[in-house]
């Protein structure tokens, strides 16, 4: 969607949830923000594999600002510890 454009995102911060897995939507606008320079971070639930996308994304991109951070939507105190970090 995004590579129509020719956008740069550079100075953008996008948090994205939902791109923990390589086959979802979440991931695909992740890598195309990073492409487009957006500093990008990875919120998930699974740490393990949100940290796994950011590192295939930063591989892919060449784009060293996408990060992980744990995230459990359901859980206040996981909202409330994940947002003291940013």
């Amino acid at each position: 969607v995004l590579t129509r454009f020719k956008a740069d995102f550079e100075g953008s911060v996008a948090l994205i949830t939902g791109a923990d897995s390589p086959y979802g939507i979440g991931f695909a606008l992740s890598a195309a923000l990073a492409k487009q320079h957006a500093t990008v971070v990875i919120a998930s639930h699974n740490a393990e594999k949100a940290e796994s996308a950011a590192i295939t994304i930063r591989n892919a991109t060449g784009n060293p600002m996408v990060f992980s951070g744990l995230l459990d939507l359901a859980n206040f105190s996981s909202v409330h510890a994940f947002s003291r970090k940013f």
